[in-house]
């Protein structure tokens, strides 16, 4: 790859300014992974600041940029493919009479079509409203690749260790404290899963620190640092560290932010909770639903899962750390997706007489694993897990009776068991199961019959509880 040279500190920009100040030009650049022709890829784009007189160029680009010898590393280290993306172009201007704000032109050259949007940012926010639009657009961004709401970092030699959950949980704060320990930085915010890789991707952005979190941080990183009630950006450099923009996975982690023990506590997370813990932490697995499933089943069943009680951020980085060097013992799991949206839902049984079918929506996307059973729904994004109780009701379901009536329309008897007839009819009304269209039989609407008011389903399952004795339930 060729990075283009930087500008020196103050160079004049081809700009005029309105208030006639010279402006000044700080050149970076953006790097990522991200996936092209199905397979992880680094992307190199090249950004100048143009700072018309407001005197902030020069710390964001320090903040949210890296400088030249940075990105001829990282596309020279890796053993990936690199692109070469369009230039981008940051404009700062003072906001006429308002010192406290600043007018934003974020420019994107396409050649004969640029592109610039324009907003006004208050003062104190402008690198945390910059740094918003580097990260939000990767959502999606990757047609296979998921993308999961995490932080990552990796050891010298490539062992990258995921961090996933909640806001709060301290994700930031550790990834910091482990690139001041020696850590690579993939990212704090958002990570890729590269499956045709076994990589886990990242991209260039700071660690994004919560106002009030510095007590938290490294010692000497949270000495440095003033309190505006807007919170902090840490450049992997001013950590101690530097960036990577892939690793393979050995563990992920859950962390867990405690008042208890002092001591940081371990617990091994099985491979299906794994995939239900990765799915609700996904940020566009809507956009690539199957491949994202397969991406994540694959993680789940091949790296193992903790979740990490800690007290402190300090103890917390050094029990990882420690996992990182002695990940813990897992054997890889087998797993097998269904994509029920092509299933299709009418039956007609060897008479010729059409009648109405149960089983998965079209919304829903089963996944095998082991001997249990995940559930993902397209519209409403929920997620199911199916203990081996249910994983063989929802087997069952797949491959339903063809007669699902015997000649009074009334259901089979030892279609279902009670504890089955509870876990499917709760799986209906979560919109993992559906009927057909209503259809009328002969009898029905004529007064010797009334009409079928509730899905088949429901009917069979409220016909199975009758007289049966309950079992095992299978969530």
């Amino acid at each position: 790859m060729t990075v283009g040279s930087a500008a020196a500190e103050g160079e004049p920009a081809d700009a005029v300014t309105p208030a006639g100040a010279e402006p000044t030009l700080h050149r970076g650049y953006l790097a990522g992974t991200t996936e092209a022709g199905g397979a992880a890829t680094i992307t190199v784009q090249a950004v100048e600041i143009v700072d018309f007189a407001t005197g902030q160029g020069s710390s964001l680009c320090e903040t949210l940029l890296i400088d030249q010898v940075e990105a001829s590393r990282i596309s020279a280290e890796g053993y990936l493919p690199v692109v070469n993306l369009e230039p981008r172009k940051w404009e700062l201007h003072q906001v006429p009479d308002r010192s406290d704000q600043i007018r934003l032109l974020d420019r994107l050259d396409h050649g004969s079509s640029p592109m610039a949007e324009e907003l006004t940012v208050p003062l104190e926010w402008l690198s945390h409203r910059l740094l918003a639009r580097v990260t939000h657009p990767r959502q999606g961004m990757d047609p296979t690749a998921p993308l999961l709401h995490g932080a990552a970092v990796a050891t010298p030699d490539g062992a990258g260790v995921l961090m996933l959950g909640k806001s709060g949980t301290g994700k930031s704060t550790l990834a910091a404290h482990l690139v001041h320990r020696g850590f690579d930085l993939l990212n704090d915010e958002q990570v890729s899963v590269f499956a045709a890789d076994r990589l886990l991707g990242g991209f260039t952005r700071p660690v994004d620190i919560k106002a009030g979190g510095a007590a938290a941080l490294p010692r000497d990183v949270s000495a440095a640092l003033t309190d505006d009630g807007c919170g902090w950006r840490l450049s992997a450099s001013r950590l101690g560290g530097r960036h990577v923009l892939s690793a393979r996975p050995v563990v992920v982690v859950l962390p867990d932010r405690t008042t208890g023990s002092l001591e940081p506590a371990v617990e091994a997370v099985d491979p299906v909770e794994a995939l239900e813990v990765l799915c609700l932490n996904n940020l566009d697995l809507e956009r690539k639903v199957v491949p994202g499933l397969r991406a994540l089943a694959w993680l789940a069943g091949n790296v193992p899962m903790v979740r990490l009680r800690y007290r402190s951020a300090e103890s917390g980085a050094r029990a990882i750390g420690d996992l990182v060097t002695d990940p813990p013992p897992h054997r890889p799991v087998p797993f097998s997706i269904d994509d029920h949206s092509a299933r299709a839902t009418p039956a007609v049984t060897s008479s010729g007489r059409m009648v109405e079918r149960y089983g998965p929506s079209i919304s829903t996307v089963s996944v095998e694993i082991g001997d249990r059973v995940i559930l993902f729904h397209r519209g409403s994004m929920a997620v199911a897990r199916l203990n081996p109780a249910g994983a063989r009701t929802w087997s069952r379901l797949l491959e339903p009776p063809e007669d699902l009536e015997d000649e009074s329309h009334e259901p089979a008897e030892t279609l279902f068991s009670p504890a089955e007839a509870d876990l499917l009819e709760e799986l209906s009304a979560l919109g993992f199961v559906t009927d057909s269209e209503p259809r009328s039989f002969p009898g029905e609407g004529d007064g010797s019959r009334p009409p079928t008011r509730w899905p088949k389903l429901i009917r069979l399952l409220r016909y199975a509880r009758q007289g049966h004795s309950g079992e095992s339930r299978g969530t």
